[in-house]
């Protein structure tokens, strides 16, 4: 996957649907393939590029699911495994604030 024209064109197609119609096109590669979208989106060698597609296509599956782990992700839980007191260290407060804001009442 790592052919700049074969890339280009992935970009384009991914970037340029509704998640609805992204979550049908994993279905269907899926079903012509035999494997996950993901795993072949893995093999792409820019890490950011990659990183941005996959979680795409996470939101196109399931978008809550997504969001979820996005949050998550986001806050410091440390403290849940070691029982220290919760200070904020490692708290992602910026991207914790851009979910928490631009997400409608449903979605949280």
């Amino acid at each position: 996957m790592s052919d700049p024209v074969q890339l280009g064109e992935i970009v384009d197609l991914l970037t340029n649907r509704g998640l609805k119609h992204l979550a049908a096109l994993q279905e269907q590669f899926y079903q012509d393939q035999n494997e996950e979208l993901y795993t072949r989106l893995e093999e792409i060698s820019s890490h950011h590029l990659r990183d941005a597609l996959v979680s795409l296509m996470s939101a196109a599956s399931s978008f809550h699911r997504y969001l979820a782990y996005e949050l998550f992700a986001s806050m410091d839980v440390s403290h849940l495994q070691t029982n220290a007191t919760m200070d904020g260290k490692g708290t992602d407060e910026d991207s914790l604030t851009k979910i928490l804001v631009t997400r409608a009442d449903k979605d949280l």
